[in-house]
């Protein structure tokens, strides 16, 4: 991430809380994904295996990813956010990017997204045979 301590502004703050949301949703999406692949594969008790391939992880993938544009591109038009000056209790100042309740909305969305995580990674706890999941 580029410093921007010398000089913070709108620009600035909207591409920090850009680039960290869509980071956050581009990697955890994919882990998830992945796991998730498993987790249906060890669910299935019929003879037929399940077999994703990466274009179907895709397909799920996208329209999270869809959301998370959605709702950054809302938030970036109805309440921009700004870089505000903050004091001290020795009345030194600094800039800091604002906050308000679309970051707590989104923060609350994201750990609701790790909580489904957690919950697909207890389900493949014990699949067999798949050493890649020891990785992830």
């Amino acid at each position: 991430m580029v410093a921007i301590f010398p000089y913070l502004d709108s620009s600035w703050c909207i591409a920090t809380k850009w680039t960290r949301h869509m980071g956050f949703c581009i990697t955890y999406t994919s882990l998830l994904m992945k796991t998730w692949r498993v987790s249906l594969t060890y669910r299935v008790k019929s003879a037929h295996k399940i077999k994703l391939n990466d274009q179907q992880l895709l397909q799920w993938m996208v329209p999270i990813l869809l959301v998370m544009l959605i709702y950054l591109g809302t938030w970036t038009i109805s309440a921009t956010p700004y870089a505000e000056v903050i004091y001290d209790q020795h009345h030194l100042k600094f800039k800091q990017c604002s906050y308000n309740w679309w970051d707590h909305s989104l923060a609350i969305g994201e750990v609701l997204f790790l909580a489904w995580g957690i919950r697909v990674c207890y389900n493949v706890r014990n699949a067999e045979s798949l050493s890649i999941m020891r990785h992830v």
